[in-house]
C-alpha cells in the first residue's frame, strides 16, 4: 500500500496547541511561571492534567547512517546492494545478537528518550507546585521524519516507559501517558485514509480510574475536534506506512523511482528473471563504457538500461537481494546481449572481457 503526498502539509504543534487551548481549557505556563523553571507546557482541565508537548525534528537518516558503518564493522558479511537501501534490508541477512537488536532500538530511540527524559523532569517540577494534576501527559509529534514511524515509536516509548533502575523504581516515573501523532505515515481503513493518533501508557495508569477517564477525555475530544472517526479494534494487519512526498520539481531519476513505486511491475518476476535483467544491464555497461568496446548501444537503449537499473535496483533492495547473490558470469552476460540484438563481434568480445 502507497499513500502519496502533494506540497506541505499543516504543522501538527499549532493544532495541538489550539487543541488544548479550545478543547481542554488549557493554560500556557509560560504565561504564567518563570522561564527559569521547569514547568510544563500547559495545564488543562482544571489544573487537573499537565501536558508537555516535544517534537521530533532531529533527522533521523543521518543517525542511521552511523549506526549502518557500526554494524558493518561487526559484521564481516555485512550485505551490499546495487543502491542505498533501508537497513530494514540489511537487518534480514544478517543473524543479529540482542546486542545488536537493542543497538538498533538505541540509536532510533535516541531522540525519543531525550525528549521524554526531559518532560519527564519538567512534568515532576510541575506537579510539585500543583499537587492538583492527577494526569501527567506527553503529546510526542512527528512532523514529517519519516523514520520515526507510530509502530516503532510505540515500542521505543513503551520500553521507556517501562525501563527501571538497579533499584527496581521507575525511570521516567513522571510519565503516565504519551500520545503520538504524526501526518507523514498513515493507513487505508474502510477506504479511508486513517492518520495515527497512539496513547502509550505507563504502569501507573493500570489502577488508576481518575488517569484513564483523563485519557479518554483527551482521545474522545481529539476526535471530536478533527471530525475523524475511532478505530476502536484495530486490526491486527493495520499497518502505517511512511507516506511518499511528491515534489513539484522532480529530477529524471526521481521520476523513474516514482514510477516504479506507482508499477511494481518486477514484484512477480522470479529471481532468475531479475538475473537476466541485470546480465542485459551490464552488458549495455559494458558495451558503453569499457575501453574498445567493439559497439555503442543506442541512446535509447543506454536511457532504458538506465531506468531499469532503477527499477531493478529497488526490487532487490525490496527483496534483500544482496550483490553477492548476483552472478558476473560472462558467457550469462554475452547471452543477454544477444538477447538485446547486439552483433557477433559485441557478444564475442563481452564472453573475453
Amino acid at each position: 500500500m502507497r499513500i502519496e503526498r502533494y506540497g506541505d502539509v499543516q504543522k501538527l504543534e499549532p493544532i495541538v496547541e489550539h487543541f488544548l487551548i479550545e478543547n481542554l481549557s488549557g493554560i500556557s505556563m509560560d504565561d504564567l511561571e518563570s522561564h527559569e523553571k521547569k514547568r510544563a507546557d500547559y495545564s488543562c482541565l482544571d489544573g487537573r492534567i499537565a501536558i508537555e508537548i516535544k517534537t521530533l525534528q532531529e533527522n533521523g537518516e543521518a543517525r542511521i547512517g552511523t549506526l549502518i558503518d557500526r554494524l558493518k564493522k561487526r559484521h564481516k558479511n555485512w550485505p551490499e546492494f546495487l543502491r542505498p537501501t533501508q537497513l530494514s534490508s540489511h537487518l534480514k541477512k544478517l543473524d543479529l545478537s540482542q546486542r545488536d537488536i537493542d543497538e538498533v532500538f538505541s540509536f532510533m530511540g535516541r531522540s525519543i528518550k531525550n525528549h521524554l527524559k526531559k518532560a519527564n523532569e519538567q512534568l515532576a517540577e510541575h506537579v510539585s507546585r500543583h499537587k492538583e494534576t492527577q494526569l501527567r501527559a506527553v503529546f510526542l509529534i512527528n512532523e514529517d521524519q519519516e523514520i520515526y514511524d507510530p509502530q516503532n515509536v510505540a515500542y521505543i516509548t513503551q520500553k521507556l516507559l517501562n525501563e527501571t533502575r538497579s533499584d527496581n523504581s521507575i525511570r521516567l516515573s513522571s510519565i503516565d501517558a504519551v500520545f503520538f501523532l504524526t501526518r507523514r505515515h498513515a493507513t487505508v481503513h474502510a477506504g479511508r485514509i486513517a492518520f495515527p493518533f497512539l496513547c502509550i501508557e505507563s504502569q501507573s495508569v493500570e489502577n488508576s480510574s481518575e488517569k484513564n477517564d483523563l485519557i479518554e477525555i483527551i482521545i474522545d475530544r481529539w476526535f471530536a475536534k478533527t471530525k475523524s472517526y475511532r478505530i476502536e479494534k484495530p486490526d491486527d494487519n493495520l499497518k502505517f506506512t511512511a507516506i511518499d512526498i511528491i515534489p513539484n520539481r522532480i529530477k529524471r531519476y526521481e521520476k523513474w523511482e516514482l514510477d516504479y513505486k506507482r508499477n511494481r511491475y518486477m514484484q512477480s518476476w522470479s529471481k532468475e528473471s531479475l538475473q537476466n535483467t541485470y546480465n542485459q544491464l551490464v552488458a549495455v555497461g559494458a558495451l558503453n563504457f569499457v575501453k574498445g568496446s567493439p559497439e555503442k548501444p543506442s541512446g535509447e537503449m543506454t536511457l532504458w538500461s538506465m531506468e531499469t537499473m532503477t527499477h531493478l535496483s529497488l526490487e532487490l533492495g525490496y527483496r534483500s537481494i544482496s550483490n553477492k547473490e548476483l552472478l558476473r558470469d560472462n558467457i550469462l552476460i554475452s547471452e543477454a546481449a544477444k538477447s538485446l540484438g547486439f552483433s557477433d563481434i559485441a557478444i564475442d568480445w563481452l564472453k573475453d572481457l
